[in-house]
């Protein structure tokens, strides 16, 4: 069967024991693929979620409007090599109501105003950035899946707002959002991590960006640990079981050490690069949500609102409305970029290991590089940009962008009237 110009399987209730709940999202949900069909193994599916209240707003791409958008936009502004294209799969709603069922009781408290959307028609196949090939899994060895969602590395040009927001140019918004958060109950402490330090490129900033992930997860760090097939990779709920994974024998000593854990991690993203790209899609986000909005509200009812109300109610000097629609794409995804996940894979390496031209040759040919870490030991690693809630966002949700960008800065104020 056909959708598209890829060629895709149908997914029946049959196979649906045939994938295990790995994770999600706020709209999608993720399954790992752990049976025996070839074609299927070191894959997850990617799921789109509902809300269960259906008085709840909820304006959402479908999945096949998402892949569309990510094969237009995003492959053409950030390196394909990292951003896994995936096919999309069709899926029955018998399928979708098995898997739902086979996910009852595996799914945090918080994602449960959400579930399947049971009327959904395909799925999206990606590679498991998890999953770590058979052949590099030799004797104790253990490989450490990391998810990252770095959240946003840009600050806002000062001229671009308001004398009242001017705060938003010197402090990054994750770290405004905290207030909001705690205030509404979602978080019950502040998180001490930055984005602003992860995207530095400076490898001590970046290490207490680590540290402070670590600390305090949120949502933006998780960690796996594959010592087998898909089935045996096991999620990591605390620091504690970290801990434990970091001293086994199927990595290096040097690991055992939350701090050199830290500093080794840093080196991967520094190493990598993959944050510059993410920022350079970020920075296409020129005009800020201040100015956006009364743009697009202008090009959305001209008749109730003039391009003469857009000049006059913006912060800043809008450039010609002949350039409006574009800025508007691009600040769309600049946010999409804001929401992306990347995901490592990554061991240590012995010096003996290192000088097997087998090993190595297997490694890189899975997308495998290598980082130098001390004469004796070397980190191995992958990485991907994850496609969870990398979607296409909706022009209809820019006035609900300025409303979430108010609430975030009247909680940060309210908790920090001294500082501003």
């Amino acid at each position: 069967m056909v959708v598209g110009a890829e060629e895709a399987c149908l997914l029946t209730a049959a196979e649906a024991r045939e994938w295990r709940y790995r994770g999600e999202g706020s709209m999608n949900l993720v399954m790992a693929y752990i049976g025996d069909k070839e074609g299927l193994q070191g894959k997850v599916l990617r799921l789109r979620k509902a809300p269960i209240d259906s008085d709840e707003s909820f304006k959402c791409a479908s999945i096949e409007e998402s892949y569309a958008f990510l094969q237009r936009q995003q492959f053409s502004k950030l390196d394909g090599s990292c951003l896994p294209r995936g096919l999309l799969v069709l899926v029955s709603r018998d399928f979708l109501a098995s898997v739902k069922s086979s996910c009852h009781g595996l799914r945090p408290a918080h994602r449960l105003t959400r579930d399947l959307d049971l009327t959904a028609r395909s799925g999206w196949l990606l590679p498991d950035l998890v999953s770590v090939p058979k052949e590099l899994l030799v004797g104790s060895k253990v490989f450490l899946g990391i998810e990252i969602k770095p959240k946003c590395g840009t600050l806002p040009d000062r001229k671009l707002l308001s004398s009242a927001t001017a705060i938003k140019a010197q402090v990054s918004r994750y770290r405004m959002m905290q207030y909001e958060k705690l205030r509404t109950g979602k978080i019950t402490s502040i998180s001490s991590y930055d984005p602003l330090d992860l995207f530095s490129g400076d490898l001590l900033r970046m290490q207490t960006a680590v540290r402070n992930m670590m600390q305090d997860p949120q949502n933006v760090f998780r960690v796996w640990v594959c010592s087998g097939p898909s089935s045996a990779i096991r999620h990591l709920g605390s620091e504690e079981e970290l801990r434990e994974v970091l001293g086994s024998p199927g990595l290096s000593r040097s690991w055992e050490s939350e701090e050199d854990f830290c500093r080794l991690f840093a080196k991967v993203v520094q190493h990598s690069k993959v944050l510059v790209r993410i920022r350079e899609l970020q920075a296409l986000d020129a005009l800020d949500i201040e100015n956006i909005y009364h743009m697009h509200r202008c090009l959305a009812n001209p008749d109730e609102y003039s391009e003469a109300d857009a000049r006059s109610s913006a912060p800043a000097k809008l450039p010609p409305v002949g350039d409006w629609d574009r800025l508007i794409e691009e600040y769309l995804i600049a946010h999409s970029a804001k929401d992306c996940s990347v995901i490592f894979t990554l061991t240590m390496i012995d010096k003996q290991e290192h000088d097997s031209s087998s090993i190595m040759s297997s490694a890189k040919s899975h997308g495998f590089e290598l980082v130098d870490e001390s004469e004796s030991c070397a980190v191995l690693y992958r990485f991907g940009v994850a496609q969870i809630d990398l979607d296409i966002k909706l022009r209809t949700k820019i006035p609900e962008y300025m409303s979430q960008d108010s609430r975030i800065l009247e909680g940060y104020l309210e908790h920090n009237a001294d500082k501003c």
